[in-house]
């Protein structure tokens, strides 16, 4: 005859019990499930800040290039504009002196005919 049957406390106990057990076992199993989950989302997030953190400072970096390039050419155009001023105020002085020898060219040859 059997010690135990489906009735009695103690199998009712231990049936409970291992219910029990699995059931605490897979909430854990999903609770690590998570944290894995977790940590490797938040790694994945810090790598994207790292990302975008390394563009922004290439960005940064390419704008200040972009700045001295900037300068260096106002500058430049400055220097330009101030040579082909000064050319052109030698120009106008060319002409006035062209202008000049031609009417003494054209007075000397009246006096000669």
């Amino acid at each position: 005859m059997s010690h135990f049957n489906d009735t009695s406390p103690y199998t009712y106990t231990v049936s409970t019990n291992t219910v029990f057990d699995e059931t605490a076992a897979a909430e854990q199993s999903l609770d690590h499930e998570r944290r894995l989950k977790r940590l490797i989302s938040n790694r994945e997030s810090a790598r994207r800040s790292r990302m975008r953190k390394k563009q922004i400072q290439e960005l940064k970096h390419e704008v200040d290039q972009l700045y001295v390039a900037n300068n260096q050419l106002y500058e430049k155009l400055i220097r330009l504009l101030e040579v082909n001023q000064r050319i052109l105020q030698e120009n106008a002085e060319l002409k006035q002196t062209v202008s000049s020898l031609h009417v003494n060219f054209t007075d000397l040859i009246d006096v000669t005919l």
